[in-house]
């Protein structure tokens, strides 16, 4: 499903030049559940990024379903971002003027995927919010506004999720509520996570974990 190599980016800090991510290969299978682990500026997030389509590389490729993410133009790239992958970031990232159930329809307004309301309430109802579809996100819990951004994140029926810290600032038992939910949609929908974590007890749970360390992969677990 994703297919990284030689793949590098830098960062320019003054006249020294940061390798962010410094030639890094690795595959992922179809339906597989991995995490990507490290210290803070080891360059997970930028992988993260790189293998979304979202950062351009300096060096390698980015192969996503067989199709290379720099050899297709901006429009045909932000297409298929919208109907193959989703994201998950650190912070929920709503809009404050949509109620909860509007913020998850959100992504369909570009797509060609017809997704209904009711598509959108049983997500909410998924990730324990069925109750909170009508309202909106200041009337939320930090947590709760989590939820909705993860409940946004399936809503076009995505092959892979890309998934930045998710459960960062949750309790334990939500946070266990969403790792439930994210190993429910990976094992009856088959969708693909990559998952950035400081969470050692998250990254225990998956099938793979990459850790990194200055930009390289140094161990597969």
């Amino acid at each position: 499903m994703i297919k990284i190599s030689s793949l590098t980016r830098n960062y320019r800090a003054g006249k020294e030049i940061f390798k962010a991510v410094d030639d890094v290969s690795l595959s992922i299978s179809d339906g597989e559940f991995v995490s990507i682990v490290g210290h803070s500026g080891s360059g997970k997030t930028t992988l993260l990024s790189l293998m979304g389509g979202l950062t351009a590389p300096d060096a390698g490729s980015v192969v996503v379903d067989g199709i290379d993410l720099w050899s297709i133009n901006d429009d045909r790239l932000a297409e298929l971002r919208n109907s193959k992958m989703n994201f998950i970031y650190q912070f929920a990232s709503l809009i404050p003027t949509l109620t909860a159930l509007e913020n998850v329809l959100l992504p369909t307004m570009f797509s060609k995927q017809k997704k209904m309301k009711k598509d959108a309430a049983r997500l909410l109802d998924e990730v324990g919010l069925a109750d909170k579809a009508g309202s909106y996100p200041a009337e939320l819990s930090g947590g709760q506004q989590r939820r909705v951004a993860i409940a946004r994140a399936f809503i076009n029926d995505p092959k892979i999720i890309l998934a930045d810290e998710p459960t960062g600032d949750l309790d334990e038992d939500t946070e266990a509520e969403i790792l439930g939910l994210f190993k429910h949609m990976n094992q009856e929908y088959g969708i693909t996570f990559v998952i950035v974590t400081h969470n050692s007890a998250l990254a225990a749970a998956t099938m793979r974990t990459f850790r990194m360390t200055n930009g390289r992969i140094v161990s597969i677990t």
